[in-house]
């Protein structure tokens, strides 16, 4: 399943992080069509069905990883993520940054890993998981609203930028969900 699902995967990851591999092999009209039509490549059709089959691998398969070994693993990907996205922009291979090779198995690991700790009921989690839903859908906002107010583009100041903003206007609607008139 996961070998069928990879297949998408590749061309989207072609399509995005690695589109001048395409350009230098003549397939640079089949990037410029396909961004034509869509804004990204981060939908169904390249990531979702890898990470479905991921899901699916993940909850047929009962075995176990140490806590330290998923840790270790997590923290190893987490840094070839960095090294491969700091590769990628210096040598300008990409389009985009919608997603690159070690993104995959990098949230595949820390989705196991999530899942896998016993954590005590407390009400902090309720805080946390409804902020993550907030601030997950709040995010592309910023994102726009960011672009059209800041005349430069630095993506470490808008990526930092994005985070607080979409962490505050989160908490802003939290607190404000308190009141009778503003329940979700």
């Amino acid at each position: 399943i996961f070998a069928v699902a990879f297949l998408p995967f590749t061309i989207g990851i072609l399509l995005s992080g690695y589109n001048e591999i395409l350009n230098m092999v003549g397939l640079k009209s089949v990037s410029e069509r396909y961004f034509d039509y869509f804004i990204s490549v981060r939908n169904g059709l390249f990531f979702g069905f890898p990470y479905m089959a991921a899901g699916l691998i993940l909850s047929v398969n009962n075995k176990t990883y140490k806590k330290r070994s998923a840790i270790t693993a997590l923290a190893v990907l987490y840094v070839m993520h960095l090294i491969e996205f700091v590769i990628v922009r210096k040598l300008d291979l990409t389009y985009t940054t919608d997603m690159t090779m070690i993104a995959m198995p990098f949230t595949i690991l820390l989705v196991y890993v999530v899942v896998h700790i016993n954590l005590k009921d407390r009400k902090i989690y309720k805080i946390l998981r409804n902020s993550s839903i907030l601030i997950y859908l709040i995010h592309p906002y910023v994102i726009m609203l960011y672009d059209k107010i800041v005349q430069f583009d630095n993506s470490i100041i808008k990526y930092i930028l994005v985070c607080c903003l979409s962490m505050m206007f989160s908490m802003m609607i939290l607190k404000l969900e308190q009141y009778k008139y503003f329940k979700m």
